[in-house]
């Protein structure tokens, strides 16, 4: 085992009108996650996840995911891989992070699912809305609002603001956009992208 969730000294707040009780989890073992400077020593604690009496996993204990201390994630969350939760992120609800994908100072809530995998990143950003990141993709500073957003490879939004419609906004290869709104039905068609009313952030 990698971890234990100390029950004893529990926190409880309120998520959707229920009361939802976390427990911090506590390194049975050194954790040298790829995306941390210092190793995780055995005995050291790390952030708050959800209490599961149904045996539900957020935090793999296989692998060398961890979820760093100031953050937390919710029943319906799962950390595995090398994945990475940092900065007092908070993930409340369907969210995976596998491979090496790393959630750093963000939130997310999303409608239906964020899933970050290979080595993409969502940093210092706010998701209510879908997200699928694979390879090295980025979403840096943004507000992701609603629909659905898919990014591949080593595409990048960077400070922007998108409301992803209809069949939503995916981004490949290198396609990147910065302090942009992205606002309209976006649809993925050999490659192409089809966006309307781009605008520059305010």
């Amino acid at each position: 085992m990698k971890y234990i969730i100390d029950k004893e000294h529990t926190r409880t707040f309120i998520y959707n009108g229920k009361v939802i009780t976390l427990g911090r989890i506590i390194a049975l073992r050194d954790v040298h996650n790829p995306h941390m400077t210092k190793t995780v020593e055995r005995g050291q604690q790390g952030g708050y996840v959800e209490i599961c009496d149904d045996g539900s996993e957020i935090l793999s204990q296989d692998g060398e995911s961890w979820i760093c201390k100031g953050c937390m994630a919710l029943k319906t969350c799962y950390v595995g891989g090398n994945g990475l939760v940092s900065g007092g992120s908070g993930l409340m609800q369907n969210t995976t992070i596998i491979n090496n994908g790393v959630i750093n100072g963000s939130f997310c809530e999303p409608q239906n699912r964020v899933s970050v995998c290979g080595a993409a990143v969502i940093d210092s950003s706010i998701v209510y809305g879908d997200v699928n990141m694979m390879g090295n993709s980025m979403l840096r500073g943004c507000q992701h609002k609603e629909g659905y957003l898919r990014m591949e490879d080593d595409s990048k939004l960077l400070g922007c603001i998108v409301y992803a419609k209809g069949h939503g906004i995916a981004l490949k290869n290198k396609q990147s956009f910065t302090n942009l709104c992205l606002d309209g039905e976006g649809y993925e068609d050999d490659s192409r992208m089809k966006l309307s009313n781009l605008e520059r952030v305010k």
